[in-house]
């Protein structure tokens, strides 16, 4: 999704990818069609804990399916303490279709999904500041 999506235009785009082949995969990928991606070999709850990033209008959790309710809302969590969604912003999650939903913190608004076969893509607005 990252590579589509700056392949169209959205910037800056980052992606965060754990494993080190999969990573050089996306950045040779993103070369190859010209769209300005940094991809960042490195777990998300480690890349978390780094240094605050400028805040993002999208941000799409594509966690392993394998990951538990609970460490996804600590994945959340971060994310949303750290800064890293824009006021308005959208956070999607995909996630299996034979997972519970996945429970959410009161800042994430309209909260809506999707079912597309074994995937369902969750999706939430970040409040704004009131």
């Amino acid at each position: 999704m990252a590579i589509e999506a700056a392949s169209r235009g959205a910037g800056p785009v980052r992606l965060v990818e754990r494993d080190a082949k999969v990573a050089a995969v996306a950045r040779r990928n993103a070369e190859h069609v010209g769209a300005s991606v940094q991809v960042t070999t490195s777990s998300v709850s480690q890349f978390l804990s780094g240094v605050a990033e400028d805040p993002y209008d999208i941000v799409w959790l594509d966690p392993p399916y394998a990951l538990s309710g609970d460490e996804l809302s600590v994945v959340v969590a971060a994310i949303l303490n750290r800064g890293w969604i824009a006021e308005d912003g959208l956070l999607v999650i995909e996630r299996s279709s034979r997972t519970p939903d996945p429970v959410l913190p009161p800042d994430l608004t309209d909260v809506w999904g999707r079912r597309y076969g074994e995937t369902t893509i969750h999706y939430a607005t970040r409040k704004a500041a009131q």
